[in-house]
């Protein structure tokens, strides 16, 4: 029988520090035992991570900036890294040689690009 996700992820030894409703600092060693999680639960629990990792990023941007988010595919490990505008993405790629209309496609409509040059 395969393995579900908290079984291959076992029981993970964390120290963190917290502090108390009394103001009081506390500094804390605890085992997290995922070997009985469900995997669907496991899945919530690193999308919540991400999400909250990726509304940094979002925050500054201008609202049709964060708008045009909707339903990209964001690598999980670059979630919370800076979101280039288009025009920063843009004149990165003409930096690299690519003619303003080429880049603008590479950005706006990368399928199309990649259906283009195939």
């Amino acid at each position: 029988m395969e393995k579900t996700i908290g079984q291959m992820i076992g029981k993970i030894e964390h120290t963190f520090e917290t502090t108390l409703d009394s103001g009081e600092k506390v500094r804390l060693t605890v085992t997290f035992d995922f070997t009985h999680s469900p995997d669907d639960m496991i899945r919530s629990w690193l999308v919540g991570n991400r999400v909250i990792a990726f509304q940094r990023p979002v925050r500054p941007l201008a609202l049709e900036e964060a708008k045009k988010l909707n339903g990209r595919t964001i690598a999980a490990h670059n979630a919370g890294k800076k979101i280039e505008s288009r025009e920063q993405q843009i004149r990165k790629l003409e930096a690299i040689g690519l003619p303003r209309k080429i880049a603008e496609l590479a950005v706006d409509n990368p399928d199309k690009l990649e259906e283009l040059v195939k």
